[in-house]
């Protein structure tokens, strides 16, 4: 894995780009993973004000690639990522004002695992391809290619950020999931102000495309939709 931050603490300025990652943090095969005696967060975690471009990532145990602040992730290729450890992303982002934009990335096949779950508890693996967690905030999300995640693009307690022109097909349970499950932000919810525009949603089996949960108030203020394209 290539990581860039110290004792808690991100580096600043990284580029990384032109790199294969394979296997980070990940023994055995995708039908048997097992997790390496050390572990990653990502496969790249890249810390601030980073640029991440044209890399591979190939069978990682966590998420693909994660940052922090004033970060650039552009025309990665991720496949197989969350193999051992769930409730992932292909990219996974979290915080306030990011001011980060995920762009022309391409995203497959994140299978997961329910291996630990409680029984009966979850029933599905819970892998994003592109994952805004826990108030992640100022996100440009854009041109991205999403297909075979169980949650194409997920806004879990996400606001102010704009998800457009991006191809989520064939992704296990939806294309795009809005979820409010804090209040901290606002009390309605902390889903609100996002700009989802000119996207297109194509699942392959029958269900739904898009899906706006809180558990609060209405879902009325989670998003401007514009322009999307659902099949």
């Amino acid at each position: 894995a290539i990581g860039f931050s110290k004792v808690g603490i991100p580096s600043t300025g990284a580029v990384i780009v032109n790199n294969m990652v394979t296997n980070s943090s990940f023994g055995g095969t995708p039908e048997a993973p097992a997790m390496l005696p050390t572990g990653a967060i990502a496969a790249i975690r890249s810390g601030n004000d980073a640029i991440v471009r044209d890399n591979l990532i190939r069978n990682s145990a966590y998420n693909g690639i994660t940052g922090g602040r004033n970060v650039v992730v552009d025309r990665n290729t991720i496949e197989a990522t969350c193999l051992v450890l769930d409730d992932c992303g292909g990219i996974y982002v979290f915080g306030r004002d990011l001011n980060t934009t995920i762009s022309s990335n391409t995203i497959r096949n994140l299978v997961g695992t329910n291996e630990g779950k409680p029984p009966n508890e979850f029933d599905k693996p819970h892998t994003v391809g592109i994952y805004l967690d826990e108030h992640s905030s100022r996100v440009r999300v854009t041109g991205n290619i999403v297909s075979n995640a169980q949650y194409g693009i997920q806004l879990h307690n996400a606001f102010d950020n704009d998800v457009s022109q991006n191809h989520l097909y064939g992704n296990r349970t939806y294309q795009l999931w809005l979820q409010a499950g804090r209040n901290e932000v606002k009390s309605s919810g902390d889903v609100f102000g996002n700009v989802i525009n000119s996207n297109t949603f194509v699942p392959t089996e029958h269900g739904v495309s898009v899906s706006l949960d809180s558990l609060f108030d209405s879902t009325d203020d989670f998003a401007h939709f514009d322009a999307n394209l659902y099949s």
